[in-house]
């Protein structure tokens, strides 16, 4: 008995390139990750392109730990209703994405993002890309004696190096350095910028 195995060349053809458009779309396109928990929880799993802590949530700082992950333009947005984000892990949340990063926020008088009480930075972005429109950044610090962790004692709310920072529309009050103040330059309380490029605007 002869048993005949027909390769369908055209349906494998077929299959494989709806692979590649599925991942070219992927890579241009990006993830979304929509956070619906004001907890400061991490990501259990910072590279399987699901945003989940522990309790099965997406929080702000697992949705940056899933885009640092990839090589793509991602968007990070918020459901209705959040209060404000308050930090209680004692480490700022770093931005190190290899594509593009845009934070989308509802309104700087709707979503305020607080550093808590252990004066540490808010946001360090390391040669990264990203984006922060409409939101409010407070009580970020730097100032160990105070109990930040960070020896570098730069931007309160955003210690940007190298990469590409956008600020849209961002209110930044009441932010600790460890040196000096201001909103921008070395030893600023809000935000420093050292190398790269930047826009801020309407902020």
């Amino acid at each position: 008995m002869k048993v005949l195995l027909f390769e369908d060349k055209s349906i494998k053809n077929y299959i494989l390139t709806a692979f590649s458009i599925f991942l070219f779309s992927f890579s241009a396109f990006g993830a979304s990750f929509v956070v619906n928990s004001n907890s400061d929880d991490s990501d259990t799993n910072p590279a399987d392109n699901l945003c989940l802590d522990a309790n099965g949530n997406c929080t702000l700082r697992a949705a940056v730990q899933q885009s640092n992950a990839l090589a793509s333009n991602d968007v990070i947005t918020f459901a209705a209703g959040l209060p404000t984000i308050t930090f209680t892990t004692n480490t700022e949340i770093i931005v190190s994405n290899a594509g593009t990063l845009q934070i989308n926020c509802p309104g700087a008088n709707v979503l305020i993002i607080n550093g808590g009480t252990s004066f540490d930075r808010i946001f360090k972005a390391n040669a990264a890309t990203v984006t922060f429109a409409d939101l409010t950044l407070t009580d970020g610090g730097t100032n160990a004696t105070f109990g930040g962790s960070d020896p570098i004692q730069d931007g309160g709310a955003i210690l940007a190096t190298g990469g590409s920072l956008t600020i849209q529309r961002v209110n930044i009050t009441a932010n600790y350095a460890g040196w000096g103040g201001g909103q921008s330059g070395i030893f600023g309380g809000g935000i420093v910028l050292n190398g790269g490029t930047h826009s801020i605007q309407n902020s």
